[in-house]
C-alpha cells in the first residue's frame, strides 16, 4: 500500500513540474499574459497586477532574462508582495540599470530584495491578504453570555 502511495505521490509531482514547465513564457509578451491569469488566479486587485506587469517589465529592460524573471514576479506574489512592494522593485531596478549595473547584478538585488520583503511579511504576519481571503475569512464565534439564562441560545435555533 504505501510503496503504491509513493509511486502515485512521485507521478503527480511529476506531472505538476512537467506542468509548469510548459508555463515558461518565451517572451515578454507571453510573461504578462501568464503574469495577469496568475493575478486573477489569487484574486488581486487591478493595481496589483498592474504593478506586477511593470515589475516584470522593468527587469526584463534591464536585461533579466523573461524566465527569470517571470519566476521572480510569480514568487513575489505567491509571497504576499503587493502594489507597493512591487512598485519599489520596479523602481529599485530600473535605478541599479540606470546606474550601470549589469543584469546579474540587478537581478541578484531584486531576488534579495523580494526574498527580504517575503520574509518579513512572514514574520510579522502582515502579508495582504487578497480579496477571497478577505471575503472567506472565518468569523470566530463570541462566547455566550454567562448572564444569559441557560438554554437561551437553543431558543429559536432550527432542528432542536
Amino acid at each position: 500500500m504505501k510503496k503504491l502511495l509513493i509511486a502515485t505521490m512521485a507521478l503527480a509531482m511529476t506531472g505538476a513540474v512537467w506542468a509548469q514547465e510548459l508555463e515558461e513564457p518565451a517572451s515578454a509578451e507571453e510573461a504578462l499574459a501568464l503574469i495577469a491569469g496568475h493575478a486573477e488566479r489569487l484574486k488581486l486587485t487591478l493595481e496589483d497586477s498592474k504593478a506586477a506587469e511593470q515589475a516584470l517589465l522593468a527587469m526584463v529592460q534591464a536585461g533579466i532574462r523573461v524566465q527569470n524573471a517571470f519566476r521572480l514576479i510569480n514568487d513575489a506574489l505567491d509571497g504576499g508582495l503587493r502594489e507597493k512592494e512591487l512598485t519599489q522593485l520596479a523602481e529599485q531596478v530600473r535605478f541599479r540599470d540606470r546606474q550601470g549595473q549589469s543584469a546579474d547584478q540587478c537581478e541578484t538585488a531584486a531576488m534579495t530584495m523580494v526574498r527580504e520583503q517575503v520574509r518579513t511579511k512572514a514574520a510579522t504576519g502582515t502579508a495582504t491578504q487578497t480579496k477571497t481571503q478577505t471575503q472567506t475569512r472565518v468569523q470566530t464565534p463570541t462566547a455566550p453570555d454567562a448572564s444569559a439564562p441557560v438554554g437561551a441560545m437553543e431558543q429559536g435555533g432550527k432542528g432542536k
